[in-house]
C-alpha cells in the first residue's frame, strides 16, 4: 500500500513484471536476477519497474521467516494485490513456488509478447503456454492498470488519403506516434473470435472478475519450479551461492 501511495504507477508495473516473468522460464522470479546477459538486460525488460517493492518485501520476510517465502511467490502476491488495490478482485493464489536458477536474455524474445503482435499472433503465443483465447482476452484486461485506453487519445490521429493512420499534429514525435498506432491497431483488431467475450465483460464486471480469477491462477501456474528445480533465494536479485 505504501509503495503505491508514493508512486501510483507501481500496481501497473508489478502486474507487467509478473507477465514478463511467467512467460519466460515460468513464474520463477528469473526476471528479478541482475547481471550481464540476464532476462532483466533484454530490451523488452529495460522498462520494467517495481523491483524495489519486491526487494523490500523480501528483506522483511527474511527477518520474520528466513529461507521460507520465495521471490516468485512474493511477485505473484504483489501483482495479485496490485490488482485489488486498483479496484479489481482479490483472488486466491497457490503458494509454494521456488525461485529459478537460470536467467538468460536469449530466452526473452522467443517467449514475450511484442506490442506489435496481432490478435492471432498473441493467441498463438498464449496457446504455446497452454493458455486459451479467453485467457488472452481476460488477462489483456490488465492493461487497464497503468495505461490509457486507445479511445482516450484517438482524436489525435486521422486516416490520410492513402488509408494510413497518421497523427493530426505533425509535430508529434514520430517514434511515439508509431508505437501508439501499432498498439491500438492490435487492440482494434479484436475480431469476431474475441469480440463476444469482450462485449460480455463490458456488460458484466462480475463476469470479468470471475474470469480474471481463473485466468490469473492459470498464468501464475506456468512453469512453476518445485523441490530441486529451484531454491528460495536469500536476495531476489541473485541466486544463492
Amino acid at each position: 500500500m505504501s509503495a503505491s501511495t508514493l508512486d501510483p504507477t507501481i500496481p501497473g508495473k508489478l502486474l507487467r513484471m509478473l507477465f514478463h516473468d511467467c512467460f519466460v522460464e515460468g513464474c520463477d522470479a528469473s526476471v528479478l536476477i541482475e547481471g550481464n546477459g540476464t532476462e532483466r538486460t533484454d530490451p523488452a525488460n529495460l522498462s520494467l519497474g517495481g523491483f524495489n517493492v519486491i526487494d523490500s518485501a523480501k528483506r522483511l520476510l527474511e527477518v520474520l521467516c528466513p529461507a521460507t517465502v520465495s521471490c516468485s511467490d512474493i511477485l505473484v502476491l504483489a501483482a495479485r494485490d496490485a490488482v485489488t488495490l486498483t479496484g479489481g478482485p482479490l483472488v486466491p493464489v497457490a503458494m509454494g513456488r521456488r525461485d529459478g536458477l537460470v536467467s538468460l536474455a536469449s530466452n526473452v524474445r522467443a517467449n514475450i509478447i511484442d506490442t506489435g503482435f496481432s490478435v492471432d499472433a498473441m493467441a498463438r503465443s498464449f496457446a504455446a503456454k497452454g493458455l486459451t483465447l479467453d485467457d488472452l482476452v481476460t488477462l489483456s484486461g490488465g492493461h487497464t492498470i497503468g495505461s490509457a485506453h486507445c479511445t482516450t487519445f484517438g482524436e489525435r490521429f486521422r486516416v490520410d488519403a492513402n488509408g494510413s493512420t497518421v497523427p493530426v499534429d505533425a509535430a508529434m514525435n514520430a517514434d511515439y506516434a508509431g508505437e501508439l498506432i501499432r498498439a491500438c491497431s492490435a487492440v482494434n483488431e479484436t475480431n469476431a473470435t474475441t469480440r463476444a467475450t469482450v462485449a460480455a465483460f463490458a456488460r458484466s464486471e462480475e463476469s470479468f472478475f470471475a474470469s480474471w480469477a481463473a485466468s490469473f491462477a492459470r498464468l501464475t501456474s506456468l512453469g512453476v519450479k518445485t523441490a530441486a528445480d529451484g531454491e528460495v533465494r536469500r536476495f531476489c536479485s541473485r541466486v544463492n551461492g
